[in-house]
C-alpha cells in the first residue's frame, strides 16, 4: 500500500531524482556546470533542507518496497521569500563564484518571467513520478490528499506552471480543475515556454 507523509532529508537520493524528471531541461539549463549534474546539487540543497529543492516544502509517495514512487512541492508567499534566501545559499556554497553568479542571474530572470506566487496562492511544483509509476494517478491523488488535509489559511487559488510542449502534463492538470491563465516566453531560449495555471480554492 502506497503512503503519503511529509518528505526527509534523508530521501535526498530518491527525491533528487524525482525532482530531476519533473523539468529536466530548465534544471540542465540552470545547474549542469563546472562539471556538476543538476541531481548533484538537488541532493546537496535537499540535505541542506530550507531551499526549493527540500523537504520543507515536498511531499512524497512510498511504495509498498519502501521507494518513492512519486513526490510534489507545495508553498506560499512566505515560504517562497524564506526558500529564495537559501537557494542563494546552496548555490554559493556549491558552484564556484562565477558560476553562482550566472545560476542567480539566469535563476532570478526565470522568476521574474513567470512571476512568483502572491499572498493569497499556493503554488505546486516538482510533480513527478517514477517510471513504474506513471499512469497510477499517483499525482493527482498527492495533490488532493494533501491540500485536503493541511489547512493553508487565506489561500483563494493554486499556481503551477507547465511546459507548453507536455501535453500528458496539461491534461492531467487540466482533469485535476486547472485553467491556463497565460503562457510566459523566457528570454533565454534554452528555456522552453510555459503555461502558467490556476485553480480556484473551494469554498
Amino acid at each position: 500500500m502506497d503512503i503519503i507523509r511529509p518528505a526527509k532529508r534523508s530521501d535526498y537520493r530518491e527525491a533528487a531524482r524525482l525532482i530531476y524528471r519533473s523539468g529536466p531541461d530548465v534544471l540542465d539549463f540552470l545547474f549542469s556546470r563546472d562539471g556538476k549534474s543538476p541531481r548533484m546539487f538537488i541532493e546537496h540543497s535537499f540535505k541542506n533542507g530550507h531551499s526549493f529543492f527540500s523537504p520543507r516544502s515536498h511531499y512524497v509517495v512510498e511504495g509498498e518496497a519502501g521507494s518513492l514512487v512519486a513526490l510534489g512541492s507545495f508553498y506560499g508567499w512566505l515560504d517562497h521569500k524564506i526558500m529564495a534566501v537559501a537557494f542563494i545559499y546552496d548555490v554559493a556554497t556549491f558552484y564556484r563564484f562565477r558560476t553562482c553568479l550566472k545560476i542567480l542571474a539566469h535563476s532570478l530572470s526565470i522568476e521574474l518571467s513567470r512571476k512568483p506566487p502572491g499572498i493569497f496562492s499556493l503554488y505546486v511544483c516538482n510533480f513527478a513520478s517514477s517510471r513504474s509509476a506513471i499512469g497510477r494517478g499517483l499525482a493527482t491523488h498527492l495533490f488532493n490528499y494533501v491540500v485536503a488535509r493541511r489547512k493553508y489559511r487565506r489561500i483563494r487559488q493554486y499556481l503551477c506552471d507547465v511546459a507548453t510542449d507536455n501535453l500528458r502534463a496539461i491534461e492531467l492538470h487540466e482533469r485535476t480543475g486547472f485553467r491556463v491563465k497565460y503562457s510566459v516566453r523566457f528570454k533565454d531560449r534554452s528555456v522552453k515556454p510555459i503555461f502558467r495555471m490556476s485553480m480556484p480554492v473551494k469554498a
